[in-house]
Protein backbone atom coordinates (compact mmCIF):
# COMPACT_ATOMS: atom_id res chain seq x y z
CA UNK A 1 0.00 0.00 0.00
CA UNK A 2 1.14 3.67 -0.71
CA UNK A 3 1.79 6.11 1.88
CA UNK A 4 1.18 9.55 1.47
CA UNK A 5 -0.30 12.18 3.89
CA UNK A 6 -3.22 12.60 1.30
CA UNK A 7 -3.84 9.15 0.43
CA UNK A 8 -5.53 5.84 2.04
CA UNK A 9 -6.37 2.20 1.37
CA UNK A 10 -9.03 1.11 3.46
CA UNK A 11 -9.88 -2.66 3.95
CA UNK A 12 -13.45 -2.60 3.87
CA UNK A 13 -15.05 -5.78 5.61
CA UNK A 14 -16.24 -8.17 2.51
CA UNK A 15 -19.80 -8.71 3.95
CA UNK A 16 -22.96 -7.94 5.83
CA UNK A 17 -23.72 -5.31 8.21
CA UNK A 18 -19.95 -4.12 9.00
CA UNK A 19 -19.56 -3.71 5.43
CA UNK A 20 -22.13 -1.33 5.57
CA UNK A 21 -21.61 0.70 8.95
CA UNK A 22 -18.00 0.78 7.37
CA UNK A 23 -19.54 2.90 4.11
CA UNK A 24 -21.31 4.78 6.14
CA UNK A 25 -18.36 5.97 7.53
CA UNK A 26 -16.61 6.66 4.17
CA UNK A 27 -19.67 8.43 3.02
CA UNK A 28 -19.48 10.94 6.04
CA UNK A 29 -16.39 11.69 5.41
CA UNK A 30 -17.02 13.50 1.91
CA UNK A 31 -16.81 17.28 2.09
CA UNK A 32 -14.48 20.11 0.39
CA UNK A 33 -11.42 18.35 1.27
CA UNK A 34 -11.98 15.29 -0.80
CA UNK A 35 -10.48 15.17 -4.16
CA UNK A 36 -11.63 11.16 -4.44
CA UNK A 37 -13.50 8.68 -2.40
CA UNK A 38 -14.10 5.13 -4.81
CA UNK A 39 -14.60 1.75 -3.66
CA UNK A 40 -12.16 -1.16 -5.47
CA UNK A 41 -13.19 -4.16 -4.81
CA UNK A 42 -12.84 -4.66 -1.14
CA UNK A 43 -10.76 -1.58 -0.92
CA UNK A 44 -11.89 2.12 -0.01
CA UNK A 45 -9.33 4.62 -1.52
CA UNK A 46 -9.25 7.90 -0.34
CA UNK A 47 -7.57 11.67 -1.66
CA UNK A 48 -8.10 14.69 -0.27
CA UNK A 49 -6.98 17.80 -2.21
CA UNK A 50 -4.11 19.02 0.22
CA UNK A 51 -5.22 18.31 3.97
CA UNK A 52 -3.89 15.37 5.80
CA UNK A 53 -6.18 12.20 5.61
CA UNK A 54 -6.45 11.63 9.04
CA UNK A 55 -7.43 15.03 9.74
CA UNK A 56 -10.53 14.30 7.32
CA UNK A 57 -10.51 11.15 9.32
CA UNK A 58 -10.18 13.20 12.65
CA UNK A 59 -12.87 15.38 11.77
CA UNK A 60 -15.84 13.49 10.76
CA UNK A 61 -15.33 11.52 14.00
CA UNK A 62 -15.30 14.81 16.12
CA UNK A 63 -19.20 15.24 13.92
CA UNK A 64 -20.07 11.74 15.28
CA UNK A 65 -19.30 12.66 18.45
CA UNK A 66 -21.09 15.98 18.55
CA UNK A 67 -24.14 13.98 16.47
CA UNK A 68 -23.74 11.60 19.68
CA UNK A 69 -24.43 13.96 21.91
CA UNK A 70 -27.73 15.23 20.37
CA UNK A 71 -29.15 12.13 20.01
CA UNK A 72 -28.61 11.69 23.75
CA UNK A 73 -30.10 14.56 24.88
CA UNK A 74 -33.59 13.02 25.71
CA UNK A 75 -31.65 9.63 26.40
CA UNK A 76 -30.60 7.52 29.07
CA UNK A 77 -28.07 5.87 26.90
CA UNK A 78 -25.39 6.89 24.23
CA UNK A 79 -24.88 3.72 22.92
CA UNK A 80 -26.45 0.42 23.88
CA UNK A 81 -24.50 -2.40 25.23
CA UNK A 82 -24.92 -6.18 26.87
CA UNK A 83 -23.69 -6.40 29.94
CA UNK A 84 -20.62 -8.18 29.44
CA UNK A 85 -20.02 -5.42 27.27
CA UNK A 86 -20.53 -3.07 29.78
CA UNK A 87 -17.60 -4.64 31.64
CA UNK A 88 -15.27 -4.95 28.81
CA UNK A 89 -15.66 -1.72 27.74
CA UNK A 90 -13.05 -0.68 30.51
CA UNK A 91 -10.17 -2.74 28.12
CA UNK A 92 -11.16 -0.13 25.40
CA UNK A 93 -11.38 2.95 27.54
CA UNK A 94 -7.85 1.88 28.69
CA UNK A 95 -6.80 1.54 25.31
CA UNK A 96 -7.07 5.71 25.04
CA UNK A 97 -5.81 6.52 28.57
CA UNK A 98 -9.24 6.91 29.37
CA UNK A 99 -10.96 7.11 33.15
CA UNK A 100 -13.04 4.56 33.75
CA UNK A 101 -16.66 5.75 33.68
CA UNK A 102 -15.66 7.61 30.41
CA UNK A 103 -18.32 8.16 27.73
CA UNK A 104 -18.15 7.18 23.90
CA UNK A 105 -18.37 11.06 23.03
CA UNK A 106 -15.26 11.52 24.97
CA UNK A 107 -13.81 8.06 23.14
CA UNK A 108 -14.72 9.43 20.04
CA UNK A 109 -12.79 12.72 20.90
CA UNK A 110 -10.04 11.34 22.34
CA UNK A 111 -9.46 9.01 19.34
CA UNK A 112 -9.72 12.02 17.03
CA UNK A 113 -6.99 13.60 18.63
CA UNK A 114 -4.79 10.19 18.05
CA UNK A 115 -5.64 10.03 14.66
CA UNK A 116 -4.16 13.43 13.97
CA UNK A 117 -0.70 12.44 15.36
CA UNK A 118 -0.90 9.28 13.45
CA UNK A 119 2.16 9.67 10.52
CA UNK A 120 1.26 7.68 6.96
CA UNK A 121 3.18 4.47 7.64
CA UNK A 122 0.62 4.27 11.03
CA UNK A 123 -2.46 5.16 9.00
CA UNK A 124 -1.64 2.80 6.38
CA UNK A 125 -0.79 -0.07 8.70
CA UNK A 126 -4.21 1.08 10.84
CA UNK A 127 -6.41 -0.15 7.49
CA UNK A 128 -4.77 -2.39 6.10
CA UNK A 129 -6.40 -5.74 7.51
CA UNK A 130 -9.72 -6.19 8.43
CA UNK A 131 -10.39 -8.40 11.68
CA UNK A 132 -7.11 -8.94 13.55
CA UNK A 133 -6.35 -7.03 16.88
CA UNK A 134 -7.68 -7.22 20.59
CA UNK A 135 -11.57 -6.10 20.13
CA UNK A 136 -14.74 -8.07 20.13
CA UNK A 137 -17.21 -6.02 18.03
CA UNK A 138 -20.23 -4.99 20.18
CA UNK A 139 -22.90 -6.81 19.02
CA UNK A 140 -24.65 -3.75 17.53
CA UNK A 141 -22.51 -3.67 14.82
CA UNK A 142 -22.98 -7.89 13.90
CA UNK A 143 -26.16 -8.42 14.63
CA UNK A 144 -26.25 -10.83 11.80
CA UNK A 145 -23.18 -12.50 12.99
CA UNK A 146 -23.44 -12.32 16.61
CA UNK A 147 -23.08 -15.88 17.95
CA UNK A 148 -22.85 -18.81 16.08
CA UNK A 149 -22.50 -18.65 12.20
CA UNK A 150 -25.43 -19.48 9.19
CA UNK A 151 -23.64 -19.85 6.36
CA UNK A 152 -23.89 -22.58 3.93
CA UNK A 153 -21.76 -25.67 4.69
CA UNK A 154 -22.10 -24.69 8.52
CA UNK A 155 -23.93 -26.60 10.64
CA UNK A 156 -24.49 -23.75 12.87
CA UNK A 157 -22.02 -24.58 15.36
CA UNK A 158 -19.08 -22.73 14.41
CA UNK A 159 -18.56 -19.33 16.19
CA UNK A 160 -17.86 -16.47 14.33
CA UNK A 161 -14.37 -14.67 15.41
CA UNK A 162 -13.86 -11.23 14.81
CA UNK A 163 -11.43 -9.18 16.28
CA UNK A 164 -10.76 -5.33 16.00
CA UNK A 165 -7.94 -3.10 15.69
CA UNK A 166 -8.86 0.53 17.79
CA UNK A 167 -9.39 2.27 14.57
CA UNK A 168 -11.42 -0.21 13.01
CA UNK A 169 -14.25 -0.31 16.00
CA UNK A 170 -13.87 3.76 16.37
CA UNK A 171 -14.64 4.11 12.45
CA UNK A 172 -17.78 0.99 13.16
CA UNK A 173 -18.91 2.94 16.04
CA UNK A 174 -18.90 6.28 14.42
CA UNK A 175 -20.79 4.13 10.97
CA UNK A 176 -23.32 3.06 13.51
CA UNK A 177 -24.02 6.46 15.07
CA UNK A 178 -24.01 8.22 11.12
CA UNK A 179 -26.74 5.25 10.31
CA UNK A 180 -28.54 5.44 13.46
CA UNK A 181 -31.92 7.56 12.49
CA UNK A 182 -34.00 7.21 15.72
CA UNK A 183 -36.12 4.50 16.90
CA UNK A 184 -40.03 3.46 15.72
CA UNK A 185 -42.53 1.07 16.47
CA UNK A 186 -42.09 -2.33 15.73
CA UNK A 187 -45.13 -4.21 17.77
CA UNK A 188 -47.08 -4.48 20.80
CA UNK A 189 -46.67 -6.93 23.36
CA UNK A 190 -48.53 -7.05 26.45
CA UNK A 191 -50.46 -3.60 26.11
CA UNK A 192 -46.32 -2.34 25.57
CA UNK A 193 -44.98 -1.07 22.30
CA UNK A 194 -42.09 -2.43 21.79
CA UNK A 195 -39.57 0.27 19.65
CA UNK A 196 -36.40 -0.88 17.38
CA UNK A 197 -33.50 1.53 16.52
CA UNK A 198 -33.77 2.17 12.92
CA UNK A 199 -30.53 2.52 10.53
CA UNK A 200 -30.49 2.73 6.80
CA UNK A 201 -27.60 1.73 5.51
CA UNK A 202 -25.26 2.57 1.94
CA UNK A 203 -24.61 -0.67 -0.56
CA UNK A 204 -21.93 2.10 -2.28
CA UNK A 205 -19.83 5.34 -2.06
CA UNK A 206 -21.57 8.76 -3.12
CA UNK A 207 -22.33 12.52 -1.59
CA UNK A 208 -26.38 11.47 -2.11
CA UNK A 209 -25.63 9.36 0.68
CA UNK A 210 -24.25 12.36 3.16
CA UNK A 211 -27.63 14.17 2.51
CA UNK A 212 -30.03 11.26 3.36
CA UNK A 213 -28.27 11.34 6.69
CA UNK A 214 -28.78 14.72 7.56
CA UNK A 215 -32.88 13.53 7.73
CA UNK A 216 -31.86 12.53 11.40
CA UNK A 217 -34.44 12.54 13.62
CA UNK A 218 -37.21 14.05 12.18
CA UNK A 219 -39.95 13.26 13.70
CA UNK A 220 -40.23 13.71 17.45
CA UNK A 221 -43.14 12.05 19.51
CA UNK A 222 -43.22 10.86 23.52
CA UNK A 223 -39.66 11.63 23.87
CA UNK A 224 -39.34 8.91 20.33
CA UNK A 225 -37.28 10.02 17.92
CA UNK A 226 -37.88 8.37 14.94
CA UNK A 227 -37.86 8.67 10.79
CA UNK A 228 -40.67 6.39 10.41
CA UNK A 229 -44.07 5.74 11.47
CA UNK A 230 -43.37 1.94 11.82
CA UNK A 231 -41.69 -0.98 10.20
CA UNK A 232 -44.31 -3.45 8.73
CA UNK A 233 -45.60 -3.40 5.86
CA UNK A 234 -42.53 -2.88 3.94
CA UNK A 235 -44.53 -1.58 1.26
CA UNK A 236 -45.19 1.25 3.32
CA UNK A 237 -41.79 1.60 4.71
CA UNK A 238 -40.75 2.03 0.66
CA UNK A 239 -43.28 4.91 0.34
CA UNK A 240 -43.08 6.22 3.42
CA UNK A 241 -39.20 6.80 2.54
CA UNK A 242 -40.41 8.20 -1.04
CA UNK A 243 -41.55 11.11 -0.03
CA UNK A 244 -38.76 12.05 2.06
CA UNK A 245 -35.65 11.33 0.52
CA UNK A 246 -33.95 13.22 -2.02
CA UNK A 247 -35.47 11.95 -5.93
CA UNK A 248 -31.61 10.66 -7.00
CA UNK A 249 -31.61 8.47 -3.89
CA UNK A 250 -30.03 4.90 -4.63
CA UNK A 251 -30.91 1.46 -3.58
CA UNK A 252 -30.52 1.11 0.77
CA UNK A 253 -30.79 -1.09 3.06
CA UNK A 254 -32.85 -0.37 6.04
CA UNK A 255 -32.56 -2.33 9.42
CA UNK A 256 -34.29 -2.48 13.01
CA UNK A 257 -32.50 -3.45 15.64
CA UNK A 258 -33.56 -4.27 19.48
CA UNK A 259 -31.12 -2.51 21.49
CA UNK A 260 -29.11 -4.87 24.05
CA UNK A 261 -30.61 -5.63 27.20
CA UNK A 262 -28.99 -7.10 30.31
CA UNK A 263 -27.14 -10.81 28.97
CA UNK A 264 -29.32 -10.28 25.28
CA UNK A 265 -27.22 -9.09 22.22
CA UNK A 266 -29.10 -7.12 19.91
CA UNK A 267 -31.90 -8.39 17.21
CA UNK A 268 -32.51 -7.53 14.17
CA UNK A 269 -36.26 -7.03 13.59
CA UNK A 270 -36.78 -5.70 10.22
CA UNK A 271 -34.08 -6.33 7.53
CA UNK A 272 -35.43 -4.71 3.64
CA UNK A 273 -33.08 -4.38 0.67
CA UNK A 274 -35.10 -0.41 -0.44
CA UNK A 275 -35.50 -0.15 -4.31
CA UNK A 276 -35.95 3.32 -3.94
CA UNK A 277 -34.15 4.46 -7.14
CA UNK A 278 -36.43 1.86 -9.34
CA UNK A 279 -39.32 2.78 -7.93
CA UNK A 280 -39.50 6.01 -7.69
CA UNK A 281 -38.37 6.06 -11.59
CA UNK A 282 -41.46 3.60 -12.31
CA UNK A 283 -43.67 5.78 -10.59
CA UNK A 284 -42.43 9.30 -10.60
CA UNK A 285 -45.05 11.55 -12.59
CA UNK A 286 -47.70 9.58 -10.22
CA UNK A 287 -46.22 10.24 -7.29
CA UNK A 288 -44.76 13.69 -7.98
CA UNK A 289 -48.73 14.87 -8.06
CA UNK A 290 -49.52 13.57 -5.11
CA UNK A 291 -45.94 15.03 -3.18
CA UNK A 292 -47.01 18.42 -5.29
CA UNK A 293 -50.88 18.48 -3.62
CA UNK A 294 -50.75 19.01 0.10
CA UNK A 295 -53.98 17.99 0.49
CA UNK A 296 -53.29 14.39 -1.19
CA UNK A 297 -49.98 13.96 0.37
CA UNK A 298 -51.53 14.42 3.79
CA UNK A 299 -54.45 11.76 3.13
CA UNK A 300 -51.32 9.46 1.51
CA UNK A 301 -49.48 10.46 4.72
CA UNK A 302 -52.54 9.47 6.99
CA UNK A 303 -52.90 6.24 5.26
CA UNK A 304 -49.17 5.25 5.76
CA UNK A 305 -49.49 6.38 9.25
CA UNK A 306 -52.47 3.87 10.10
CA UNK A 307 -50.74 0.89 8.07
CA UNK A 308 -47.31 1.41 9.86
CA UNK A 309 -48.58 1.78 13.48
CA UNK A 310 -48.67 -1.51 15.57
CA UNK A 311 -52.09 -1.62 16.88
CA UNK A 312 -53.83 -2.97 19.74
CA UNK A 313 -56.53 -5.54 19.54
CA UNK A 314 -59.30 -2.94 19.44
CA UNK A 315 -57.81 -0.78 16.42
CA UNK A 316 -56.49 -4.09 14.09
CA UNK A 317 -59.04 -3.76 11.94
CA UNK A 318 -58.74 -0.48 11.34
CA UNK A 319 -54.58 -0.89 10.43
CA UNK A 320 -55.46 -3.77 8.21
CA UNK A 321 -58.38 -2.18 5.89
CA UNK A 322 -54.74 0.57 6.18
CA UNK A 323 -52.41 -2.18 4.42
CA UNK A 324 -54.86 -3.07 2.02
CA UNK A 325 -55.18 0.10 0.69
CA UNK A 326 -51.51 0.72 0.87
CA UNK A 327 -50.61 -2.19 -0.52
CA UNK A 328 -52.91 -1.46 -3.91
CA UNK A 329 -51.83 2.03 -3.79
CA UNK A 330 -47.92 0.87 -3.86
CA UNK A 331 -48.70 -0.69 -7.02
CA UNK A 332 -51.12 1.27 -8.62
CA UNK A 333 -48.32 4.02 -8.89
CA UNK A 334 -45.93 2.12 -10.56
CA UNK A 335 -45.81 2.78 -13.90
CA UNK A 336 -47.89 -0.03 -16.89
CA UNK A 337 -50.11 -1.06 -13.67
CA UNK A 338 -53.70 0.80 -14.47
CA UNK A 339 -55.39 -2.48 -13.95
CA UNK A 340 -54.15 -2.03 -10.23
CA UNK A 341 -55.49 1.78 -9.76
CA UNK A 342 -59.02 0.35 -11.38
CA UNK A 343 -58.67 -2.46 -8.58
CA UNK A 344 -57.86 0.10 -5.65
CA UNK A 345 -60.23 2.89 -6.93
CA UNK A 346 -63.29 -0.07 -7.44
CA UNK A 347 -62.52 -1.41 -4.16
CA UNK A 348 -62.13 1.49 -1.85
CA UNK A 349 -65.12 2.83 -3.63
CA UNK A 350 -67.63 -0.52 -2.87
CA UNK A 351 -65.93 -0.29 0.90
CA UNK A 352 -66.78 3.13 1.07
CA UNK A 353 -70.87 2.73 -0.09
CA UNK A 354 -71.21 -0.10 2.34
CA UNK A 355 -69.94 1.53 5.00
CA UNK A 356 -71.85 4.81 4.36
CA UNK A 357 -75.52 2.60 4.00
CA UNK A 358 -74.60 1.37 7.29
CA UNK A 359 -74.93 4.51 8.53
CA UNK A 360 -70.68 4.86 9.44
CA UNK A 361 -70.20 8.37 8.36
CA UNK A 362 -68.17 9.27 10.40
CA UNK A 363 -66.10 5.82 10.72
CA UNK A 364 -62.14 5.73 10.80
CA UNK A 365 -62.45 2.67 8.32
CA UNK A 366 -64.84 4.93 6.13
CA UNK A 367 -61.51 8.07 6.04
CA UNK A 368 -58.94 5.60 5.07
CA UNK A 369 -61.48 4.14 2.23
CA UNK A 370 -62.35 7.61 1.18
CA UNK A 371 -58.67 9.01 1.05
CA UNK A 372 -57.73 5.72 -0.94
CA UNK A 373 -60.38 6.34 -3.46
CA UNK A 374 -59.02 9.62 -3.35
CA UNK A 375 -55.91 9.17 -4.10
CA UNK A 376 -56.46 6.94 -6.79
CA UNK A 377 -58.65 9.17 -8.59
CA UNK A 378 -55.92 11.33 -8.41
CA UNK A 379 -53.10 9.13 -9.98
CA UNK A 380 -53.19 10.14 -14.26
CA UNK A 381 -53.75 6.72 -16.72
Amino acid sequence: MMSSPTYLEIVVPPVGILRYLMLTFLNATLSSEIKSLRLQGDKAIIETKAVNVNEVLAQTMERAARRLEEYTKDRKIDIPLTGNEKKTFGTFQKSLNLPQGSTFVEALKTYAQELRKYNPQKLTAAFSSFGTGDFIPMSILKPDFYTLTRAPFMKGKERLEIKLNIDYLMTLIAGYIFSRLGGAPYDIQKGKTEYHTVHLLPYDIGSIYSEIYTLWSPIKEKGKFSIIPGLKPEEAVMLWLSLILPKNTPDLFLLSMKDPSGSKPASIGVSYHLPISSFITRSGEKLQKIKDDKKLEGYLKDLLIKALTPAKAENLKIRERAIEIVKLLFLALQKGNEKERDELLLRASRIETSLLLGGKTEDDERWIVYKGRRLAEAIPL
